[in-house]
Formats: structure tokens, C-alpha cells, sequence
């Protein structure tokens, strides 16, 4: 009996998921978030989902009798065609992952032998018996037909359904029509294939699968008023005439969204000196009025702030969209967002190598980090990508816990942190390491060669300014020795800091971070902090929401103005991009590599206020620990044993301890004193929380 409502229904549902299924605008919101889920969940054997709604409609429609088993039969054949996906072409999305996973560690290599082998036969049964038999005999006929030398008509052509009909019949009763003689054919043999090289090896490609940029919500348009655009045309003109200056004033073909461009072009004879002395009395008219530079066009150029009624903001995926970022070769890209002219900016961390992110509260900064890192996200898995994150704010990047990319937990105090950036610095150490044992010098080439593939790494630091109130020296020797090193390893720093201060921003940081972003500071000497001196505007005069000063050498050597994309952290944007990824691993952030126990040691602690001492016999150490112990390491074999003595009874007669006083006190030099602190504080007699910066003795002793 025909069920045509059934029919109906089952038929609209799957031309709603072939329209959906792609992601584009036409889908809608909805569409574009059941696009996501199943690409997520099954890949790109998610478009056997409408397959199986048409045939279940067919059924419907011819009245055939609901049949459990090809449910059954679909369901499997789907399952299989993820896990083959995901075996071959690492597309079969969630459910191919742990289904590959869970059958490569049971069957091994097998899996794949089982992947086809189910795909094909619950594909069989799936399309019916008749289908196969159909499909089985005309694979017979053209093969046969084949064989022969015989033409071979296609199946579309033919009016009626091909039948396979057995039939018994004695030996000999079947006629063999006779062959023609094939004509003999010169076989030449193949050309050899050209020997493996470790350069021409392809690598198997990932299971992870990049999010979709339809996650995030297309570019809002912007309306330009071109009345406006006259009228302030006309007032510039205006004052200029009254200041004796002949010049025309015309708005400029590309207008941004935050700012309205305009170009004066001085009559014959005029000159510009005096149109640039006028500058006040013109910024007067319009608040945040700024000049450009010429461009040796004869012209000057002005920009005003748009009003804040007419202002946009420029969504994130205005950039994605341009050929910009999707033509992109970059080995780290970031959409930053668009100039004053409208064009987009992408910059590539690779070439920065680090950058230096500096803003007041409300600026537009951390807005900015946000972008930076859903640019990674869109861009990169985590088997090429790897993020280090420390957030004193806490909640600023807590949207990133339990990312496959976080190499541990997101660092929210300065121990934590401290412990994440000398454990990049080891990393860095056991990169060259490996590097130069292969005889390479960076990462790129490293990767090239074919061997176990490596990472790259950006460590993103939301608040520098608070990691250095307390041991600022530690922690601007690591974050040194990163930015000074790290490079050739293929490891990255973003550094961000709203108290763009010479104490906070040394000399040190400013030398080795050539990638500058500047939003909205407070004054001009913090503006010359980050960028230096300008000649122009600096930062100070931005007019904040993400407005900025970059100086990157993507975009050659003077700062640009740059409109800072939006992406809203709050509501969604970036939550959607981390659910696509943590969709697709079954565990949370890995966790950090848990810290050896201190060896154990004779310890005598000063009597409490209850009188009580705690005591650890010297018994329980073992031989080998004693000596590791009392032994000086390679690094430090070179210490005099006078220095190290006189440094621990400084630092028990004072209560605290650092590299500066060790080097008054014992007359050594700034190296010597570090090595010192360091020891000290491995052996446990030191920790920080001392006074100005210093070590705070911890009131024990070896013996």
C-alpha cells in the first residue's frame, strides 16, 4: 500500500539536507549548524544521509513493506564508509576516527580489509537483491562482452531491466561462438619508476578535519553616506579659503568603516606647509582629525573618525572570505582585519617571528588575541599546531580549556607559568638537539625530510604585565631566551600587555619582538614604547574598538592602520570553532608532564609554635640519589664549593637571596650569581615570595 505522506515527508527532509549540507548562506543558520554537526560527526559520508531519506521515500512511495534489515544494512554501510574515509582519506569525521581507531588496535592492518569489506556488502544489502542481481549481470555481460571485442552498450541505454537467469543445461549443450584471431599488439614494457627519495614521500594525512568558516556570521554591510561625505568635503574647503590656501577637497574612492578619508590638492603654486600648520584649527571642525602620509602623490590625506552611528564593526569572516586569506601560503596566517582603504590584512607569525600586543583597557585588545587565535584555529590541527596559553585574568582565554591544540592546562599564576615557559625553553633546547643531529638548521627543513613530523608552537601570554610584579627577571630571561632563539625551532610568542611601560617593555623585549600591534594607549611615550618614534600620529590618538598601529614585516617597515576584525567571545563565535574541535577528540587538553619529586634529604625544620620538629632520616636516601644530590651538575661542575657554601649561609643569615646581592656579596659576576640562585632553588633552600623581587630562604639545610 502507498504511503504518499510518508513519502513526502522522507523526500522534503532529504532535499533539506542536500541544501544544508554544503554550509552556504542558502542553508540558514540552522542549516549551517546541522552542516557543522554532521561534517563533524560523520564527514564526508554525511551526504549518505540524504540516500538513504530518497530510497526510504521511494519505498514509501511504491508501498514496499518497512524492512528493519535494510535500516540495519544503511546504518552499517554508513559506519563503514566512515571508517574507510578515515582510513584512506582521514574525512570520515567522529564516528570513522574511533571506529578505525578501535579496529586498527584490535585487527591491526586488517582494518582496512574489513572497512571495504563491510562497506561493500552492507551496501549490497542495502540497495536489495534484485539491485545486485541486476548490477551483477550486467558486470558479466560487459565483461564478456569485453573479451569478445564487442561493443558495450551502457546501461542507461537500455529500455528494460537486465535479468540473470541459471539455467541447467548438460555438458557440451552451451554453444561457444567462435573467435576471431585478436591481432598481435607490440607490449612495450613500462619505464621504471624513479627510485624513493625522503623528499617525495607523502605523509598520511591527519584524521583531524578544520572547522568550517560558515561557523562564524558573514560580514555586516557597510553604508557609505555620501552627503555626509560632501558636506565635510565642503567645510575642510571652507576653512582652508580662510587661511588664504587654495586647495581642493574631495572625499577618496576607498572609504573604511571606522574612519572617512579625504584628499586636498593644493592648486598650482600652493605648497602643503602651510595646509599642515592649520592642523588644529581644523581638527576644531572634526574631533580625532588626522593627516596621512602623501605617498608621493602630491596629495594629503586626511582622516576623520566615522560617527558612531554610522559605524559597522568588520566581522571576522569579511576577511576570511577574500582570496587574501584563502590563497594564503603563509605557515602561520592571522586575519588581523582591514586597512583604511578597506583592503584586508593577513600577516604570517612565522615572519614576525613573535609579536608585541600593547593597549589600554577597552582598546580592543584582547579582541584582537581572540582573532589571532581563531585565524590558528581555522587554519591548522592540532598535529601542526600547538598552543601554550597563560591567562592571569583567568576567565580572558578560558574559552580554549580542553583544546586538542593546548600542550597543558592554561597557566593562571606565575608558578604556572613560569614552569609553562621554562618548559618551552627545554623544548627549544631538544629541537636543535634533534636538528642538528639531522643536519638541518630550522624546522621547515627538519619537517621536509620526512621523519617524525614536529609542530610548531605559539605561546600566547594575555597579561606580561602582571607576570613580572613578582621575579621580573626570571621571567624576562625566559621569555628572552624564547623570543631570541626559538625561531628556527618553529616556536612563536604573542606577547600582550595592557601598561605599555618602559619597566614592563624593556629594552631587551622591544629588540627581539619585531611584529608590533599597537591599539589605543593613554599617552604619547606609551605610543613610542611599542612603536618607537613616529613622524605621524601614534597610538594615543586611535579612536579605540579595535583601531590600531601595525608594524609588522609583512606589511614593510612604518606602522599601518589597521580596523581590528571582530569575533564575539561572548556569545558563541569562538565557543562554536573550540566545540568543532573538541568534538573530535574523546579526551581533554593533555596533561602537563607531571614534575619529578624532589630527591630526599635530611631535613631540619625550625620548631613551630607547637614545639614540634620534623625530621627525615638520612637512612631512607638512596647511595645514588646522595650522590646526585651533593654532586655538583655539569652545569654548574665549574662552581667554586666555597661559593656555593658562602651563598647558602648568606642567604640563611639574611632570610632572602638574589642574583644581584650574591654578586656584591661574593664578588662574583652576574652569570656566576644566577647559577647560584638556581642551584639553590633546586636543592629546595630558596623559593620566591622574598622582598623586592628576591628569593625567600626556606629555613632548611643539608647535611
Amino acid at each position: 500500500m502507498r504511503r504518499p505522506e510518508t513519502a513526502l515527508a522522507y523526500g522534503t527532509a532529504s532535499l533539506m539536507f542536500i541544501f544544508a549540507l554544503p554550509g552556504g548562506a542558502m542553508a540558514g543558520e540552522v542549516g549551517q549548524w546541522a552542516s557543522a554537526g554532521m561534517h563533524t560527526a560523520f564527514g564526508h559520508a554525511a551526504w549518505l544521509i540524504p540516500a538513504w531519506l530518497a530510497d526510504a521515500a521511494r519505498r514509501a512511495w511504491l508501498g514496499a513493506p518497512r524492512d528493519p534489515r535494510r535500516f540495519a544494512a544503511w546504518v552499517l554501510h554508513t559506519a563503514a564508509a566512515c571508517m574507510t574515509l578515515d582510513l584512506f582519506a582521514a574525512h570520515g569525521g567522529w564516528i570513522g576516527a574511533e571506529c578505525a581507531s578501535a579496529v586498527q588496535i584490535t585487527i591491526g592492518i586488517g582494518a582496512y580489509l574489513i572497512a571495504i569489506g563491510v562497506w561493500i556488502v552492507a551496501g549490497m544489502r542495502a540497495l536489495g537483491p534484485r539491485r545486485v542481481q541486476q548490477v551483477a549481470a550486467y558486470a558479466y555481460t560487459v565483461t564478456r562482452q569485453a573479451l569478445e571485442h564487442r561493443p558495450v552498450l551502457l546501461l542507461a541505454t537500455s529500455t528494460q531491466p537486465l535479468r540473470a537467469e541459471i539455467v541447467d543445461m548438460p555438458p557440451g549443450a552451451m554453444p561457444v561462438p567462435a573467435r576471431a584471431p585478436a591481432p598481435s599488439r607490440a607490449v612495450t614494457p613500462a619505464p621504471p619508476l624513479p627510485p624513493t627519495t625522503a623528499s617525495m614521500v607523502q605523509r598520511a594525512p591527519s584524521k583531524w578535519q578544520l572547522p568550517s568558516v560558515s561557523m562564524l556570521p558573514p560580514a555586516e554591510p557597510h553604508h557609505i553616506d555620501q552627503g555626509y561625505l560632501e558636506q565635510v568635503a565642503r567645510h575642510l574647503a571652507a576653512k582652508l579659503s580662510s587661511y588664504d590656501i587654495r586647495a581642493q577637497v574631495a572625499p577618496a574612492h576607498e572609504q573604511g568603516s571606522l574612519v572617512h578619508r579625504f584628499e586636498i590638492t593644493p592648486a598650482h603654486g600652493q605648497k602643503l606647509k602651510p595646509i599642515e600648520a592649520c592642523k588644529k584649527d581644523l581638527a576644531a571642525l572634526f574631533a580625532g582629525l588626522q593627516f596621512v602620509d602623501r605617498n608621493g602623490s602630491g596629495k594629503l590625506g586626511l582622516e576623520i573618525p566615522v560617527p558612531e552611528s554610522h559605524r559597522t564593526p568588520i566581522q571576522m569572516r569579511e576577511v576570511l572570505d577574500t582570496p587574501k586569506w584563502i590563497d594564503s601560503k603563509a605557515a602561520l596566517p592571522l586575519a588581523l582585519g582591514v586597512t583604511t582603504a578597506g583592503d584586508p590584512v593577513v600577516v604570517d607569525l612565522a615572519t614576525c617571528p613573535h609579536l608585541l600586543v600593547a593597549g589600554t583597557s577597552g582598546a580592543g585588545k584582547s579582541m584582537g588575541l581572540h582573532v589571532m587565535i581563531a585565524s590558528l584555529l581555522l587554519k591548522h590541527s592540532p598535529a601542526d599546531l600547538q598552543l601554550v596559553m597563560v591567562d592571569p585574568k583567568f576567565v580572558e582565554l578560558a574559552v580554549y580549556e580542553g583544546l586538542p591544540h593546548l600542550r597543558g592546562p592554561i597557566a593562571t599564576n606565575q608558578a604556572e607559568a613560569l614552569e609553562l615557559l621554562r618548559e618551552a625553553v627545554d623544548e627549544m633546547e631538544a629541537r636543535y638537539a634533534k636538528f642538528r643531529a639531522a643536519g638541518v638548521r630550522n624546522l621547515p627543513s627538519y619537517n621536509a625530510q620526512g621523519r617524525d613530523r614536529i609542530p610548531r608552537i605559539v605561546i600566547v601570554i594575555e597579561e606580561y604585565a602582571d607576570l613580572t610584579m613578582k621575579n621580573a627577571d626570571e621571567v624576562e630571561e625566559l621569555v628572552c631566551r624564547l623570543a631570541q632563539k626559538a625561531r628556527g625551532a618553529g616556536i612563536h610568542v604573542i606577547l600582550a600587555t595592557q601598561r605599555p611601560s618602559v619597566d614592563v617593555i624593556t629594552g631587551v623585549i622591544k629588540g627581539n619582538f619585531d611584529g608590533r600591534i599597537a591599539y589605543r594607549v593613554a599617552a604619547r611615550v606609551d605610543s613610542e614604547t611599542i612603536l618607537g618614534n613616529l613622524d605621524g600620529a601614534g597610538a594615543h590618538q586611535l579612536i579605540g574598538r579595535g583601531d590600531s598601529l601595525c608594524r609588522v614585516p609583512d606589511l614593510g617597515p612604518t606602522p599601518v592602520r589597521v580596523h581590528g576584525a571582530f569575533i564575539d567571545a561572548d556569545n558563541g563565535h569562538v565557543l562554536r570553532i573550540c566545540e568543532a574541535w573538541r568534538a573530535q577528540t574523546t579526551s581533554s587538553s593533555p596533561a602537563r608532564k607531571p614534575t619529578p619529586p624532589p630527591l630526599p634529604t635530611r631535613v631540619v625544620a625550625e620548631p613551630s609554635d607547637d614545639d614540634t620538629c620534623i625530621t627525615v632520616d638520612e637512612s631512607d636516601v638512596e647511595p645514588a640519589a646522595k650522590a646526585t644530590e651533593l654532586t655538583p651538575s655539569a652545569e654548574t661542575s665549574d662552581q667554586s664549593p666555597d661559593h656555593y657554601a658562602r651563598a647558602v649561609a648568606y642567604a640563611s643569615e639574611h632570610g632572602h637571596v638574589s642574583a644581584r646581592k650574591l654578586e656584591d656579596a661574593l664578588n662574583v659576576g652576574t652569570k656566576r650569581a644566577n647559577q647560584l640562585t638556581a642551584r639553590m632553588r633546586e636543592a629546595g633552600l630558596i623559593e620566591p615570595g622574598g622582598p623586592k623581587n628576591s628569593y625567600r630562604f626556606t629555613q632548611t639545610q643539608l647535611t
